[in-house]
This record gives C-alpha cells, structure tokens and sequence, in this order.
C-alpha cells in the first residue's frame, strides 16, 4: 500500500510540474500547486497510518 501511494504522490508532483512549465507559472503559483499535492499525499498517509 506504502509503494502505491509513494507512486501516487510521485505521479501529483510530476502533474503539477508539468503544469508550471507547460503553463509558464511563476515561482507562487507553482509552489501552491507543488504543496497542494504534498498535503494531498501526506493526508492520505495519515489516514492510512490512523
């Protein structure tokens, strides 16, 4: 289960790096996406773990 969501969270981080590189986002914008998807990863670890 810990694999999958490590691939998971892996998948978020390259989707939102795609994002700012495809969409020219600057340095806020893409940090909001990138801690998004961390807090969206961590979140489910927690409620695994739980």
């Amino acid at each position: 289960m810990m694999s999958q969501l490590s691939q998971e969270f892996v998948i978020h981080l390259e989707k939102a790096e795609k994002c700012v590189i495809d969409k020219g986002l600057g340095g806020a914008e893409a940090h909001r996406l990138i801690a998004a998807s961390i807090h969206k990863t961590l979140t489910m670890f927690e409620a695994i773990k739980e």
